[in-house]
């Protein structure tokens, strides 16, 4: 260990001379910080969340259906249910790994960009006490990265409108879990029934008897419908949010304290 921080400390010293090599190597730290961020959000998010639970769980209709009452569902009828249900599960483990993964990423982003500020102002500190001409090279370097990386990091959410993918495919999930809980209740409900199937409507003010497989038909409807109207995926940007040259040019200027427009002298 002693010999590792030692050459570590090598490094260091070597690269306080060489501008590029501490940028890229103040670049690679970065990197690792967010990278180590990412893993530890897959961690929590799997021990907090149980998600590889939630993911290899797999709610399924009765595994071994018995057809010794023909007139309780068709069997036509049933195995397009059993269709849906599964298309319904499929597409619900689609949006939650969406979820969870920009999630995940939104935390990354928000610990890296925390950390980038607080190296940003410690430099910006020093940079204003000794002044700009007067500051070494390292530590202008220095806060070259960490202030890209800020601008970077800060904003990499609004671009990439990590919050509202992240509820939208929350939204998604939900309505994909409502389908599979409703398609769930409906074969549990008509399992219990042992004798001819006729019931009646409470909705249906003529108070004609209608069969299960009547009602079977217009929740398969049903489902289609919802199914065509969460058939997209959520995965948006904007671009818009991204700084230009000039923005960003300004928005470095103010960091630092300086005026491109002021002249020698005033």
């Amino acid at each position: 260990m002693k010999n590792f921080l030692a050459f570590i400390k090598k490094i260091a010293l070597y690269a306080f001379d060489r501008p590029i090599l501490l940028g890229l190597l103040t670049l690679l730290a970065v990197a690792f910080i967010y990278q180590g961020s990412f893993q530890y959000g897959c961690h929590v998010s799997k021990d907090v969340f149980c998600l590889d639970t939630l993911n290899n769980r797999s709610i399924s209709i009765t595994s071994n259906p018995t057809w010794e009452n023909q007139h309780t569902i068709n069997p036509k009828i049933y195995s397009r249910l059993k269709d849906q249900f599964k298309y319904a599960n499929d597409k619900k483990q689609f949006h939650l790994y969406i979820a969870n993964y920009f999630n995940i990423h939104y935390y990354a982003m928000t610990l890296t960009l925390t950390i980038c500020c607080i190296f940003s102002g410690l430099l910006i500190f020093l940079i204003t006490k000794n002044g700009w001409e007067k500051t070494e090279k390292h530590v202008f370097t220095l806060f070259l990265v960490f202030g890209a990386s800020t601008i970077y990091f800060g904003s990499c959410p609004a671009v990439f409108k990590v919050d509202d993918n992240i509820a939208q495919n929350e939204a998604f999930f939900k309505s994909y879990c409502n389908i599979e809980n409703r398609i769930q209740t409906f074969i549990v409900s008509t399992d219990t029934i042992k004798e001819p199937c006729q019931i009646v409507s409470p909705k249906d003010t003529s108070k004609s008897q209608r069969t299960i497989n009547y009602f079977a038909v217009e929740l398969l409807k049903e489902n289609d419908l919802e199914f065509n109207n969460l058939n997209r995926i959520s995965i948006g940007m904007d671009i818009s949010k991204v700084k230009s040259a000039s923005e960003a040019a300004k928005t470095f200027n103010d960091a630092t304290g300086n005026n491109t427009n002021n002249k020698p002298g005033q």
